[in-house]
Order: C-alpha cells, then structure tokens, then sequence
C-alpha cells in the first residue's frame, strides 16, 4: 500500500508538472521538429562530405566538387534557419514556463496571510520571483534546446546508414553493445589492475631484502 501511495503521488506530481506547459506547448512540438530538421541536414552534409571526396577529388571531376559545395552552402543556410527557429521557440516556451510560474508563486503570495508575511522577509520573496524562476527558465531552455540533439543524431544516423551503406550497419550497433559490455566488465577490469599492481608492489618491496645482503657485503669489501 506505502508503494502504491508513492507512485500516486508520483504521478500526481507528473501531471503538475505537465500542466505549466499546458499554454506553450505548442512552442515546444515546433522548436523540436525544427531541432529534428537541423540535425537531419547536418547529417546530409556530412554525408555529401563521401560523395565529395570519392566522386569529386579522387575523380579529379571538377563539376561534381563545384555541385556538391553549392548543396553543401545552400543546406547550411537552411540549418541555420531551422537552428535559429530551434533558439527562437525554445525562448518562446522557456518564458511561457518562467511567467507561468511567476504568475502562480506572485498569487500564492497574495493568498498569505499578514502573520505569514510577518514571517516572510521581502527579500526572500522577490528572490522567490525573480532569481529562482530564471533559474528554472534557463533550465528549461537548454533543456529544449540540447537535450534531444543526441537521440536524433543516434537515430538518423542509424537510419542513414541503413539507407546508404547497409553493410556498415552492423558496426554502428555492434559498437554500442561491445561499450556496454565494457562498462560491465569494467569492475573485473579494475580488480585485475589492482591485483597486478598490489603483485607488482608486493615485487617490489621484496626487492631491498634481495639487495640488501649484496650491497653490504658490497660495502665491506671496499672499506675492507
């Protein structure tokens, strides 16, 4: 039943969470198409970067170099505008997010009452509305800005290389999975690190006792 209760109240959470961005939503579904798009044309310009080199400089072909550079500028332009409409909504909804809960902590100051506003020093209420809001606002926007940049990089990509070079497929899903069964063995890894290096120093440390007969012996020859 304590399980249950927590997840309750957890969900509960979710939705109160959920409803601040009941009114600028739809600044974040345009501001992450647009992220989508950017990252789609970057990775078709790195993908021209292969038909730049294998058709036009190894080929010696001139026109294909000059065609591929005009594609390459014009769909640069075109991810900056998707870049700069990615920036521009993603302010759009942090503000919305930051004057929302501006809005609500400013009423639920209202609602106190005098004794509560005794207790409450000014400062610590406008540091409630202006720096503590901000905060989460900045929050909020690199969030919408950076956060989904990487999944859609590791999926187009997944899915442009199956288009592209199918062949190649396998390595970028066998590399992941050769990394993650590195992170599992990275314990065991660091255990036989630290066994030969506690058998090294233990080589060590035996090494004065060897020594130490020969040196004197060494010693006492010569002042002998």
């Amino acid at each position: 039943m304590a399980e249950r209760s927590r997840q309750a109240a957890m969900y509960k959470n979710f939705r109160r969470l959920f409803a601040i961005y009941q009114e600028s939503h739809r600044a974040l579904w345009i501001s992450q198409i647009a992220l989508l798009v950017s990252v789609l044309i970057n990775l078709v310009i790195v993908a021209l970067n292969g038909t730049l080199v294998n058709q036009g400089v190894q080929q010696g072909n001139i026109g294909v170099v000059i065609d591929v550079a005009i594609w390459m500028i014009g769909l640069a332009i075109v991810q900056t505008v998707f870049t700069v409409a990615n920036s521009g909504y993603a302010v759009l909804f942090g503000e919305g997010t930051a004057n929302f809960l501006r809005v609500k902590t400013f009423r639920q100051i209202e609602s106190l009452s005098f004794g509560n506003l005794d207790r409450f020093r000014t400062s610590d209420l406008l540091v409630r509305l202006t720096s503590d809001i901000n905060n989460v606002k900045l929050a909020v926007l690199y969030a919408v800005i950076i956060l989904m940049q990487a999944p859609f990089n590791i999926v187009l990509s997944v899915i442009i290389t199956a288009l592209l070079v199918p062949r190649l497929l396998w390595l970028m899903l066998g590399v992941p999975l050769l990394e993650r069964a590195g992170i599992f063995l990275l314990p065991l890894q660091h255990a036989l690190c630290a066994g030969g290096m506690a058998a090294a120093l233990g080589w060590v440390w035996k090494m004065p006792r060897w020594w130490l007969p020969i040196s004197r012996s060494s010693a006492s020859r010569r002042t002998g």
